[in-house]
């Protein structure tokens, strides 16, 4: 390929791609529409600032300033959520429908040293094996609710070694670091932690005659005294509160609402909307039963691979493939029909009217495009893209083969192809023999070497900017048997020249050259 296995990174592109205009705030993340009211002490500018600065290290495949401006917001109680494109300033942190609750056995599973963990400096007061004793005996305390000496524990390993412990996923670390995912989702631990309760954006109205206050200044008192663990009187104030103002109190996400509704951010509701459930993309000749049968398919892969039953998730895989030519994505739970036909999809608010002659044209030129580029006239099919943005004001998709018309409001200029950001593809440093270990797997229950529902290994997401015409080249000219044959290794080399994620079984391996 162009570039050899770095081709993505020098060929046509790479670190010098154009620089994008993305408009005043200098990025494409939303507000998201169940934000509460912004708590950090960033302003908004400043938030506007810092996911600019994140997006624009996430273009140029700087991850190591991706990921600390995203720990440095997570700090400050600002999230993104990559998947939709939205941040929020309200110290609630998005929900991860993939997340899942330990199993009980996880629970009993002995804590060990962190692979990120640093080296014990020389004049450290326990040894390792005294650390390790420590920590084993403050599990046992927890186990026999001895809270306070478990605390005394933590907090005298932290001061004597700067040794961290994450319950979560049951490891400690000398010098608190537990690899990206882990490390963020700390950040976001804290930022709720020292955030006051707040108000759900899904609430019902107050009483009359009863304020936002009044109902704040109540179950600011059950926190405190949950803080100091009163929890006799704590639980009186819940009934209290709930019994006055209808109000009901989640201590989970560290919210209010009158009613007990908390709209999405309802972790429960959240995750049970959305495992399993996968999104159309692009276009293709389906019949609304088609659809049906394949989402249908789709849920029932997903309740498969759940429960490990890998061999008939990938028969359904396959089945959809060969019937429907059906692509799957199942880190962000989308399917599309493999074919060059693009789909319009909803304006922006406040975009230009299109008319059918215009939407027709447009479709035309996107067809005369695919072509150009299947022929690798780039520079022609380039000229197209640029001629539709400058005319019509669209951007195009052509990952998800899609496109819409996009508003022109402050005079935005809009990059030619998207600039989808996604998760960070976070490559830590690892140890010998432990290069497949995947610190999410207990929590999930799935292992991601085996088709996992939600793939969250570090080599699994590439910024997506203009389509690389290499993606192109493989979709076009080599059918799924010629892939099929070839060996797990080559298809892999294939899948880095691409600039594409190499984890999986081969059937991954080769649906993903061809998307």
């Amino acid at each position: 390929g162009r570039g050899g296995r770095g081709g993505r990174g020098r060929g046509r592109g790479g670190m010098n791609r154009r620089s994008r205009d993305f408009g005043p705030n200098g990025h494409d993340y939303n507000l998201c529409p169940q934000a509460g009211p912004i708590s950090s002490h960033l302003s908004e500018k400043a938030i506007h600032s810092k996911v600019a600065e994140r997006l624009s290290a996430k273009m140029n495949r700087d991850f190591e300033t991706a990921d600390r401006v995203q720990l440095e917001l997570a700090e400050e109680g600002v999230f993104v959520n990559d998947r939709t494109k939205e941040w929020r300033a309200d110290g609630v942190r998005f929900i991860d429908p993939s997340e899942g609750r330990r199993t009980p056995s996880d629970r009993n599973r002995p804590y060990v040293q962190s692979r990120y963990s640093q080296s014990l400096s020389e004049n450290a007061k326990f040894t390792l094996t005294r650390i390790e004793e420590l920590v084993a005996e403050r599990t046992q305390c927890k186990k026999d609710r001895k809270f306070t000496k478990a605390d005394s524990i933590r907090e005298a390993l932290e001061k004597a070694c700067d040794v961290v412990i994450d319950d979560r996923i049951r490891e400690w670390s000398i010098g608190g670091s537990f690899g990206r995912d882990a490390d963020l989702k700390r950040a976001h631990n804290e930022a709720l932690k020292n955030r006051s309760y707040a108000k759900s954006s899904a609430s019902l109205e107050l009483p009359d005659g009863v304020t936002q206050n009044d109902v704040q200044a109540r179950v600011d008192a059950r926190t405190r005294a949950r803080t100091n663990r009163q929890y006799k009187e704590s639980d009186a104030l819940r009934d209290e509160i709930l019994e006055e103002f209808g109000v009901v109190i989640d201590d989970t996400i560290k919210m209010w609402s009158v009613g007990g509704d908390f709209g999405w951010d309802d972790p429960a509701k959240a995750r049970a909307q959305g495992r399993g459930k996968y999104t159309r993309r692009g276009g293709g000749n389906l019949t609304e039963n088609d659809v049906g049968l394949i989402q249908e398919m789709l849920k029932n892969r997903f309740e498969l691979k759940s429960n490990r039953d890998f061999e008939k998730a990938d028969q359904i895989r396959s089945h959809l493939y060969e019937k429907y030519k059906i692509n799957v994505d199942d880190k962000s739970q989308e399917w599309r029909v493999l074919s060059d036909d693009y789909v319009q999809t909803k304006a922006e608010k406040g975009a230009q009217e299109l008319t059918g002659m215009d939407v027709s044209f447009i479709t035309s030129q996107l067809a005369k495009r695919i072509i150009l580029k299947k022929d690798r006239s780039y520079g022609e099919a380039d000229a197209i893209r640029d001629d539709l943005q400058g005319s019509y004001s669209i951007l195009i998709d052509d990952k998800k083969r899609e496109w819409k018309v996009v508003s022109s409001a402050g005079k935005r200029k809009f990059a030619t192809g998207t600039a989808r950001s996604e998760p960070t593809p976070y490559k830590p440093k690892r140890i010998e023999d432990e290069a497949d270990y995947d610190p999410w797997f207990d929590d999930n229950g799935v292992d991601d070497d085996e088709s996992s529902a939600v793939d969250t290994s570090a080599d699994n997401t590439t910024p997506i900017a203009d389509a690389d015409p290499e993606e192109e080249i493989i979709s076009s000219s080599i059918s799924r048997d010629d892939l099929m044959s070839l060996t797990v290794p080559l298809l892999k080399d294939k899948l880095r020249v691409a600039g594409k994620p190499v984890s999986g079984k081969k059937a991954d391996l080769v649906d993903r050259l061809l998307s």
